[in-house]
């Protein structure tokens, strides 16, 4: 089914919750970023708050603090189908921070997430809660913060290394995907973005992070550190997991700066699969660094299809089923949840199906990048052979 709301799902369930709940600020960012050094000086401030760490990473954690609680896991990603969509889980938090959530001598609890780990299955476990899949967790703790630590000196080498290299050395046979994929997904997800070891940036490299950063994720609060020296209030206590946030999509462009510049596609008109295909193979613009979100072909109406490019790295994959392909789909459970927001947007030719794509580049032709999308989209006579059930050649891999 289709997956607009299946997100605003997964987090309205924590608000039902009582009052007295856990806090909890999750730590991420990539390897040697600085998350130990964050979470070693917020120990040291704030020893007060009987503080409970779940950490996943190898790296030291206060040892030379009192700890109320120091607990070691394994991350291990779980898939949970509910009737709002299949969402990723963390198995190991839903059990070690459910654990801790039920002593009531914690009075804050710290998270930090592997390195190469992503933050949506950490948010998801904090917020998704359904007593019928056993998830008490959002009853007993309420998700704060979740922050991104980020290395000042390495974060655009790392964002443009080469798409085949694996984000970490050692991991060349798991799926965690390139090491601009990894970045991108911890720097989206983050409430705040902790830009760290300022000192080893120079003063024009920095403006341009910022930049990015707010381009990248222009939602979130930006802090500056150097050796993680982060004041406790930026990350303790801040009430942001709480606020609802929109997808990236519905917030409005930032202003361009130092040469980088956001935007936005949205069309209903299917997508010519050999016309998009030539576009992206071989007209993709190089300035792009990122580039996200949905869109659907004329020869596979039923597909959801999924973009995603991180710096040289691009993923395309079928994420869902549009709800116009699914037989009575207003009886669905899933489409009545949502049956106002979907049918406000429904198109009288093509229901829920749309282009949702959205653009981060460097000296980017927006015109033309515009102007070439709207190329790949089918004329009003290959619409009207696409709504006769005319078949479209489609050189898109098939998974």
């Amino acid at each position: 089914m289709s997956l607009h709301s299946s997100e605003h799902s997964a987090t309205q369930t924590a608000s039902l919750a009582a009052p007295d709940r856990l806090p909890v600020t999750v730590l991420g960012g990539f390897t040697g970023a600085g998350k130990t050094s964050v979470l070693n000086h917020l120990l040291r401030q704030r020893a007060e708050l009987q503080l409970a760490v779940i950490s996943s990473d190898s790296e030291p954690v206060a040892a030379a603090v009192a700890v109320a609680s120091l607990s070691h896991t394994t991350e291990k990603v779980i898939r949970l189908a509910t009737e709002a969509g299949t969402h990723e889980l963390r198995a190991d938090l839903l059990l070690e921070a459910g654990r801790l959530a039920r002593d009531p001598q914690f009075g804050y609890l710290l998270v930090e997430n592997p390195g190469l780990a992503a933050l949506r299955p950490v948010r998801h476990t904090f917020c998704l809660g359904n007593p019928a899949y056993g998830l008490d967790l959002p009853r007993r703790t309420r998700l704060d913060t979740l922050a991104t630590v980020v290395d000042a000196g390495r974060f655009l080498s790392d964002f443009l290394a080469p798409a085949d290299l694996p984000a970490h050395p050692d991991d060349a046979d798991q799926a965690l995907g390139t090491r601009a994929e990894v970045l991108a997904e911890q720097v989206e997800q983050a409430h705040v973005l902790i830009l760290n070891k300022t000192d080893q940036a120079t003063p024009a490299e920095l403006a341009q992070l910022r930049t990015l950063l707010h381009h990248l994720n222009p939602a979130a609060r930006l802090v500056e550190a150097r050796f993680g020296e982060v004041d406790p209030a930026e990350l303790l206590h801040t009430g942001l997991g709480a606020m609802a946030t929109g997808e990236l999509f519905d917030l409005d462009p930032p202003t361009p700066a130092h040469g980088i510049s956001t935007c936005h596609f949205r069309d209903e008109r299917p997508f010519h699969p050999e016309r998009l295909w030539e576009l992206v193979r071989h007209g993709w613009p190089a300035g792009l660094l990122r580039s996200q979100g949905l869109f659907w072909l004329a020869s596979r109406p039923e597909e959801v299809m999924g973009w995603n490019q991180a710096g040289p790295s691009r993923r395309v994959e079928p994420v869902g089923t549009w709800w116009a392909a699914v037989p009575d789909c207003d009886q669905d459970p899933g489409f009545r949840r949502d049956e106002l927001g979907l049918l406000a947007r429904w198109h009288p030719q093509f229901q829920d199906r749309v282009n949702t794509l959205r653009f981060v580049g460097q000296n980017l032709d927006e015109a033309r990048l515009r102007a070439d999308l709207q190329a790949c989209l089918c004329t009003p006579l290959e619409i009207g052979r696409w709504r006769r059930g005319a078949l479209f050649a489609d050189p898109w891999p098939r998974h």
